[in-house]
């Protein structure tokens, strides 16, 4: 506000001034709160684009930095700005599961491990099945959630080998974890249905391979070795105990 904005309230006070600038913010909020920009993140969120094929050898090679299209929603989301959060949840001037937008607000919470925005935002209506590149049981299996992870599968039914934009399910994002962490992750993800011999990638890799890369050795061969595997899903499959990495 410029000088002349602010001689009306002389007379008036303090309280009359605030009031109203903070009427002139929610207005501003509401008219920009949808604004998208291409904004840098820290390191890729999806699995796949951190491995390349060479002389039929899986290399890891993680990506230090990617790109999405973000909203003050989003940005507040990974940033872990609760009042941010619930001030453009109030205004409902964009839609937190809008189907065209490269990642929901709830992912990236779940990403950022900001477990208390994620929480408001599925009271404000947040599905976690939402997202056009990758959704949010991706991103709590890369953080390694427990009860997001069974929340979102027996609550709300998303799929537990839904597939991001590159074919990576949940399993493949659990490995980005310290690797008893991802054991865990990994078996909880089996035990609610993810499929253990599961080819993923346009050059069908399987987890134990990838893991592998990631000089996860010991998780890798029980991965091959399907040793992760519930007792009852283990005596159903009929395959060979071993599998080559």
């Amino acid at each position: 506000m410029s000088f002349r904005h602010f001689l009306p309230y002389a007379a008036l006070g303090q309280a009359e001034l605030m009031v109203d600038a903070i009427q002139a913010c929610i207005d501003d909020c509401r008219g920009t709160s949808s604004v998208v920009e291409n904004k840098p993140f820290l390191s890729s969120v999806f699995p796949l684009d951190d491995f390349r094929l060479f002389n039929d050898k899986v290399l890891y090679m993680p990506k230090l930095e990617m790109h999405l299209d973000a909203t003050p929603m989003h940005t507040a989301a990974v940033r872990g700005k609760m009042d941010v959060i619930a001030h453009l949840l109030k205004l409902k001037s964009y839609d937190v599961n809008d189907d065209h937008q490269d990642a929901p607000a709830l992912s990236l919470a779940l990403y950022s491990r900001n477990l208390d925005v994620a929480e408001l935002l599925l009271s404000g209506g947040a599905q976690p099945g939402c997202g056009l590149l990758f959704n949010a049981l991706h991103a709590a299996a890369r953080c390694g959630v427990k009860n997001e992870t069974e929340l979102f599968v027996k609550h709300y039914r998303v799929d537990v080998d839904v597939q991001d934009k590159d074919g990576a399910t949940p399993v493949v994002h659990a490995p980005h974890l310290p690797e008893d962490q991802a054991r865990e992750t990994i078996r909880l993800l089996f035990e609610l249905g993810a499929i253990p011999k599961r080819e993923v990638g346009k050059y069908a890799w399987t987890y134990s391979a990838l893991a592998k890369a990631m000089g996860k050795r010991k998780l890798a061969v029980e991965l091959a070795n399907r040793t992760l595997q519930t007792a009852e899903e283990a005596s159903d499959d009929g395959s060979s105990c071993t599998m080559a990495l």
